[in-house]
This record gives C-alpha cells, structure tokens and sequence, in this order.
C-alpha cells in the first residue's frame, strides 16, 4: 500500500489537502483496518512544504513575543528542520531562540499540540 499527501498550511496550521492511497495489482485491497493504522501526524510532517529559515532577528522577534501560535509555528520549522539535517531538535530550539531548555521543550509541547510536530517516538 502505498500513501501519498499534500499538506497546506493555512494560518500556521498544516491541512491534509489531499490523501492516495494504491494498492499493487494483487495486493489485498484497502479496508478500514488498514485505514485506521494511517498516522495522520506522521503524513503531515513528512509531507510539510519546505521550511523556511529562521533569522536570528525573526528568532529574537518571535523569542519576545512568547509562545503565541506564530512562534509556536516558527518552533515547529526549526524543529522539524533540526530533525531532517540530524541535529538535535529540542538543542536546536534552544539555540535558535535563545531560551532554556525547559521553555524549548514547552514550546515544542504546544507544537505538538497543534498537531504542527509529529508525536515523539525514540529511535530503536
């Protein structure tokens, strides 16, 4: 089975615009077991458009203004792009904003919140 998505995002929230879903001829056909194994955060994160980066005048900007739901959107960038390059996500929050630890890991909370990052799952 394979998946496929196109993600928007509207006022800061990503929007599943389109879902595929196909089989391969003799593949057993999709049924709702199989669509209710679909992680919609996961097709959301992996199907985002590209991030944009963050100033350091943005990052301070957005730092002052707290975590209102445009900084909460700014946070989920940096975090899914410290993500995609292999660096330490919660770290890359941090330094970007120039806040502690403890606030990087709030704000990533609201981030999940807001559906706008995937659901922490450790490596195997």
């Amino acid at each position: 089975m394979k998946i496929d998505a196109v993600v928007d995002l509207v006022d800061g929230r990503p929007y599943v615009r389109e879902l595929h879903i196909t089989t391969e001829p003799g593949d057993p056909s999709i049924t709702g077991e199989h669509l209710r194994t679909i992680r919609l955060t996961d097709l959301i994160t992996a199907n985002l458009p590209p991030d944009a980066p963050i100033t350091p005048a943005e990052a301070t900007r957005l730092r002052a203004l707290g975590p209102t739901p445009e900084t909460i959107t700014a946070v989920a960038t940096v975090y899914r792009a410290a993500l995609r390059a292999g660096q330490p996500p919660t770290k890359t929050v941090r330094e970007t904003f120039g806040i502690s630890q403890s606030t990087a890991g709030n704000w990533i909370a609201r981030a999940r919140s807001a559906d706008c990052v995937a659901p922490y799952s450790p490596r195997p």
